[in-house]
């Protein structure tokens, strides 16, 4: 099969499930949220359980049989969390399962397949065999959104990242305070993309496909060609958060002020997310 792949990864809430919506909006591509578990990887060899997850993926829409995927709601997820909240967290409304496609897919469709942690972690191997899209958003809407989210990751634990990065696991493991063991978690993935120089690694902030209606995501693999990916306007929803949620991100303001987000966030991006929310 001649199947081109591309990887998609990024920090968590940053948008890569709006991204695979938009992404399938687009002839020929076919973009896959969450159809590999990490607990299905083996930590001993995942790259070649990662490979053999995609080949086996790919017989499967080739030939119109059901597969994996973390909505069995099917492919138009553009958020897996919902506006439901219990004791000021919303839930998850995906619900992982097995889906089939009502057409034939033929082999050579453009396939992206989404795994924001285990992707993450894998990095520098991964790019050997595949290209990767990573999306990245500003660390004061990324930490706001996972101080109120029903995800590991609102307690600072990343297991898809902890499961294959042992010094990533002991990190937080030396860490009491959530926030600061949040803060890391966005550094991390951060870093891991900031580290790369490999060509076929894209990294795509979140504010620029909301500010071009997602035409930003023509520098992706396979999308040069695409010359519309979204009729309606994309926006960010507007979030109110509790002054327990503020009291916590302004706990490391100072931090976050000081830090290194090379060429894609400046101090004065950081200081105006703040700002935004009177903080």
């Amino acid at each position: 099969m001649n199947t081109p792949i591309c990887l998609m990864t990024g920090i968590p809430r940053s948008g890569t499930t709006l991204c695979c919506k938009l992404l399938n909006s687009i002839p020929n591509t076919l973009a896959l949220h969450e159809p590999i578990l990490p607990n299905s990887i083996s930590a001993a060899q995942p790259v070649a359980d990662i490979m053999s997850s995609i080949s086996a993926l790919k017989q499967s829409l080739v030939l119109g049989r059901p597969f994996e995927h973390g909505d069995n709601g099917g492919l138009h997820i553009d958020n897996p969390i919902g506006e439901i909240k219990k004791d000021g967290i919303r839930l998850v409304t995906a619900r992982r399962g097995k889906i089939a496609l009502s057409e034939t897919v033929d082999d050579d469709v453009h396939l992206f397949v989404k795994q924001n942690a285990m992707f993450t972690a894998l990095l520098p191997a991964l790019l050997t065999h595949y290209s990767v899209l990573a999306i990245v958003r500003n660390p004061v809407d990324v930490i706001l959104s996972w101080l109120t989210v029903d995800l590991p990751v609102n307690r600072g634990r990343i297991p898809g990242g902890e499961r294959f990065d042992s010094i990533l696991k002991e990190q937080l493991n030396g860490i009491n305070n959530r926030i600061d063991r949040q803060w890391a978690i966005y550094q991390w993935f951060l870093k891991q993309y900031l580290q790369r120089t490999e060509a076929h690694l894209t990294i795509i902030r979140y504010e620029d496909i909301i500010a071009s209606n997602g035409m930003v995501l023509q520098k992706c693999p396979f999308v040069a060609s695409a010359s519309r990916l979204e009729e309606k306007r994309l926006c960010t929803p507007e979030r109110h958060f509790s002054e327990e949620n503020y009291a916590e991100i302004l706990s490391i303001k100072s931090k976050l002020l000081a830090a290194d987000y090379g060429h894609l966030y400046s101090t004065e991006e950081i200081a105006s997310a703040y700002a935004k929310h009177g903080l």
